[in-house]
């Protein structure tokens, strides 16, 4: 009921609905709700033809219940080949006829059809949903019936009743103005075990997504890059340069200046193309905003690009390409590394992961139509992992080991990263947005 009525509610969504009525919150659990939206055919596969193939094996498995439950008293267990076959048994008699005609192939349906009382229509409909079905073709599907109200309106009564216990059955047709009977209404408060007056009250509809009518959906907009929303022209008329920076730009104007890898100035235009600069400023945390064109993580950034293996490689030497390319100036050292990176929230490292797929996306260096997922696993090899809440996670030789989960989308036709992201390692999830 709460899917046909809110397709959008997530399994957890459902159980905490189900842990709120009476009736099922001492059963209810997100494994079981999960396990029931599934036969249903509500399961993640999201197909069409699921809600109407695991809907027909309800309605079986109900005639089935409901046969167990009313047991033939025509036939005798002592006297079985006697009292085998009933023709009171429908069931049985579908059986029969497929039998007959599966060890008989040279009889036709119209020679065997007669003899268990059959019609051809009912017999080719039988061979049709035996194709589908299997054996549960045989026992005939309960129809769907007529309800007195849809879904919609019933998880709507259920809510409005536990949020607000006290009100009667007229009171909620008043108060929404309900075109059903009081009858109707009171009948859904009895089902689910809501007539208590004085039970506590709880409210779901704030936490529930309400559905939106046609008129209010929006179309799909696309993610935008924040080079788009922030004009590169404008950067430099409101931030300054880093004093280290233009320093030693004016020093290389008298004199050279070694560096060992040019390679990242080269790549310098690149990132710059990428709008890492405006990603930065539109989701980057806000202390660190609107001071100087670059930042301190942006060194961060070309020292992963450099290939460097540990924070303190860059520190062990006196190059200064990798500052020189991010816009800083300055030597490299462990403590520079460090500043300003915690600032970093991780919804703003995602929202900036977000950013960057997108603008790739618009510069043609992913394709994004064929896409390769890896979670992979990565040790931890520090102490106290159990104070840190580090989880735990199988390693190369299949042991459960505190650690971290890289999880990598990669492109697998232009042989490019997506997206990447560093999990604790009992988190099992990956989204990728943009």
């Amino acid at each position: 009921m709460s899917k046909q009525s809110r397709p959008s509610l997530s399994y957890t969504t459902i159980h905490r609905i189900a842990d709120a009525i009476p009736i099922t919150k001492s059963v209810s659990t997100p494994e079981l709700v999960s396990n029931i939206l599934q036969s249903h055919g509500y399961g993640i596969s999201d197909m069409k033809s699921d809600i109407e193939f695991w809907g027909r094996i309800q309605r079986s498995l109900k005639r089935w219940s409901f046969l167990i439950n009313n047991p033939q008293d025509k036939r005798d267990s002592k006297r079985r080949r006697a009292t085998f076959y009933a023709d009171f048994d429908p069931c049985h008699k579908r059986l029969e006829l497929l039998r007959e005609l599966f060890y008989s192939p040279g009889k036709s349906p119209g020679e065997v059809c007669p003899k268990f009382g059959i019609s051809l229509p009912s017999f080719y409909r039988l061979v049709s949903d035996y194709k589908q079905y299997g054996l549960w073709a045989v026992i005939s599907a309960i129809a769907h019936g007529k309800e007195g109200m849809s879904s919609e309106l019933q998880l709507k009564i259920i809510l409005e009743k536990m949020g607000h216990p006290d009100w009667s059955s007229e009171e909620i047709i008043k108060m929404f103005d309900l075109r059903v009977s009081r009858f109707l209404v009171h009948r859904v408060i009895r089902r689910w075990g809501l007539e208590k007056r004085d039970r506590p009250a709880v409210s779901l509809n704030e936490f529930l997504d309400r559905p939106m009518s046609s008129s209010q959906q929006e179309a799909f907009q696309s993610w935008e890059a924040a080079c788009h929303i922030i004009s590169e022209k404008n950067i430099p008329e409101s931030r300054r340069i880093n004093r280290h920076f233009e320093l030693i730009c004016q020093k290389m104007k008298s004199r050279p200046i070694h560096i060992c890898d040019p390679g990242l100035l080269l790549l310098a235009p690149f990132v710059n193309e990428l709008g890492v600069v405006q990603a930065f400023e539109k989701y980057g945390p806000f202390k660190l905003r609107g001071k100087e064109i670059t930042n301190l993580p942006l060194l961060n950034v070309f020292r992963i690009l450099a290939g460097y293996r540990r924070i303190n490689h860059l520190s062990n030497n006196r190059d200064r390409t990798v500052a020189l390319a991010s816009g800083v100036g300055m030597y490299g050292s462990t403590s520079k590394y460090y500043e300003d990176t915690i600032a970093f929230k991780f919804d703003q490292l995602h929202q900036m992961r977000c950013d960057l797929t997108a603008r790739v996306k618009e510069l043609g260096v992913i394709e994004g139509m064929k896409i390769g997922y890896g979670f992979h696993f990565k040790q931890f090899y520090g102490s106290n992992a159990g104070e840190k809440e580090i989880g735990k996670g199988p390693d190369k030789s299949g042991d459960m080991v505190a650690g971290f989960r890289p999880h990598v989308a990669w492109d697998l036709a232009n042989n490019v990263i997506i997206n990447m992201a560093y999990y604790n390692g009992r988190i099992n999830f990956f989204k990728t947005e943009g």
